[in-house]
């Protein structure tokens, strides 16, 4: 006997379905990202800067961000700047129209005014000045400058000697003896400056001088001529590579109680060529 088997119609190749036909289908989708401004979630591996064409990019924070070599080569070219705020330089121009520093100064060591109290009145010496120049502080070919000022009075009928002495370490560079301030209500404001030039730290040359003018006032004449000197260049024996203390000391020949000397305040600056 034949038989004739007649095929259920099937599917056509290209055909549709319904998206909720399809087991899954809406969550899956909605996994996935879409091609234009893909919003990713998670943490994304396997792509490199490479891939994104950021071969030059790093992690690093702005503050750990080393600065260009353009930028380091231009702060090279600059001069440093000292660590004492005081500090100031000296701007030359050449004849090219070059503008260069030829040198620097900074204030190593200062002592702030002592009017009142701060009269002294003694036959045994006493610092006008004392001031250290530290070890590190200057080094070959600086120079060191003392600027120091104080008052000198007398009121006593007769003349009242001072001696000054100027000291580098423990060597007394010089002596001024017996310097005479008139009698009667003669007053002076004295001033110093002593220089001291380190061509090696251990070979200084010293000089420099002070000189005193009458106090501007009713009742206060002139003081003498003498009131004032001059120290001869000198080299002492003293080391700069060590801490190294620089003075100005008066002593009185009488302790008259109508006369004294008044410390007003003194400052050390290092001039660097």
């Amino acid at each position: 006997m034949k038989r004739t088997i007649v095929p259920t119609p099937g599917a056509a190749v290209v055909h549709t379905h319904a998206e909720a036909d399809v087991t899954n289908l809406t969550a899956d989708l909605a996994l996935k990202a879409p091609l234009a401004s893909p919003a990713f979630t998670g943490t994304p591996t396997g792509i490199t800067k490479a891939h994104v064409g950021l071969g030059n990019v790093d992690n690093t924070s702005d503050v750990n961000k080393p600065i260009s070599t353009a930028t380091q080569t231009a702060l090279d070219a600059k001069l440093a700047k000292p660590s004492n705020p005081a500090a100031t330089s000296a701007v030359t121009v050449a004849a090219n129209g070059t503008v260069g520093t030829s040198s620097l100064s900074e204030i190593l060591a200062s002592s702030a005014p002592t009017i009142s109290p701060g009269v002294v009145n003694t036959t045994t010496e006493t610092a006008i000045a004392s001031l250290t120049v530290t070890a590190g502080q200057v080094v070959a070919g600086d120079m060191v400058v003392l600027d120091v000022t104080w008052d000198v009075r007398n009121n006593s009928a007769g003349s009242v000697n001072y001696t000054y002495r100027f000291k580098v370490g423990a060597v007394t560079i010089a002596t001024a003896g017996a310097v005479a301030l008139g009698a009667n209500a003669n007053r002076a404001s004295a001033k110093g400056r002593f220089y001291v030039l380190l061509p090696t730290l251990s070979t200084p040359r010293v000089w420099g001088g002070y000189e005193a003018s009458a106090q501007v006032g009713s009742g206060f004449g002139g003081i003498t001529t003498a009131h004032s000197g001059v120290l001869a260049p000198a080299t002492p024996s003293v080391d700069f590579a060590s801490d190294v203390t620089i003075q100005l000391t008066c002593q009185m020949g009488t302790a008259d109680a109508a006369a004294d000397f008044r410390p007003a305040g003194a400052v050390i600056t290092r001039i660097r060529a």
